[in-house]
């Protein structure tokens, strides 16, 4: 049993709203987008008045090492999807499909890689923010 961590209301309920924000992010059509990035991020930061700040630098850091990279190291983070084996870039920088069925392959890759960056998000959630929320979630029921 996680150890329970006594904290406002006020700062569960921002702790809550940050990961909302990245699991509302994570599910977003537009992921690689940097605008939509910095809206959960703003979101987040909002929120940092209000928590603690041995947790929200551990938010903060979850942010910076594991859902910025989707932006900012795109090709590195989904460098599967763009293998040699089903594709290439074009004199433009574009990645090309090379036949119609590996359209599928990529679209798994990407899927695939989307999910394990999502369930990270999860057992970070209940390792790291779960144990401030125990009481927050009792209240709720």
């Amino acid at each position: 049993m996680k150890k329970q961590i006594a904290l406002s209301g006020i700062a569960q309920k921002a702790i809550l709203d940050c990961y909302l924000a990245m699991k509302e992010y994570m599910h977003d059509e537009n992921l690689e987008d940097e605008e939509r990035f910095y809206e959960m991020y703003d979101t987040c930061e909002q929120q940092k008045s209000v928590i603690p700040n041995r947790i929200y630098s551990k938010i903060k850091n979850f942010i910076n090492s594991t859902l910025a990279p989707i932006v900012f190291e795109n090709d590195t983070v989904y460098a599967a999807c763009y293998a040699e084996d089903i594709c290439y870039q074009d004199e433009n920088g574009h990645y090309v499909v090379k036949k119609e069925e590996d359209i599928k392959t990529l679209l798994l890759r990407y899927f695939s890689k989307t999910l394990e960056i999502e369930e990270k998000l999860d057992r970070f959630a209940a390792d790291e923010l779960y144990p401030y929320l125990v009481s927050l979630k009792e209240a709720l029921n």
